[in-house]
């Protein structure tokens, strides 16, 4: 087996990351277009589905997301007539609810991603799979032992 020189940047893990996620964005992208929604906009749609009343700022949180990328996103969706916003009875923040048109299109569009689900995951093995989800948490552990 070839040794890996974990010194060169040419074997950066931030790199190696933004070329795994261009890869399966440009594969959902493509797959969620025939909804005329982006794969970025079927996570936001699935956040809602199962929790309706959420807040831009609480999505911008679970998402890791720049507040200024969520309401660009969000303004393109309400535009598209896929959510809609309430003001919250304590008057703080906006919840926001999918239309009857956004759940259609979520119900539609996961049927498509669970095929492509099924396919990276038939491609790359389940240990595999697993090992990304487990890569994940352990990033997302010394990520906040560092904001300690």
């Amino acid at each position: 087996m070839e040794s890996l020189d974990i010194n060169n940047p040419m074997n950066c893990t931030v790199n190696l990351i933004k070329k795994i996620k261009r890869n399966l964005t440009r594969k959902s992208d493509n797959l969620m277009r025939k909804f005329d929604i982006s794969s970025g906009q079927f996570s936001l749609l699935t956040a809602l589905y199962y929790n309706e009343g959420l807040k831009a700022s609480q999505m911008s949180i679970y998402f890791e997301m720049e507040k200024s990328t969520m309401s660009r996103e969000l303004k393109i969706m309400k535009k598209k007539g896929l959510i809609r916003y309430n003001k919250n009875s304590k008057g703080r923040g906006k919840e926001i609810y999918l239309t009857p048109l956004g759940r259609e299109i979520y119900e539609k569009a996961l049927k498509e991603w669970k095929k492509i689900q099924k396919n990276i995951i038939n491609h790359i093995g389940i240990k595999n799979f697993k090992a990304l989800i487990d890569i994940n948490e352990k990033l997302q552990d010394m990520r906040e032992k560092q904001a300690e």
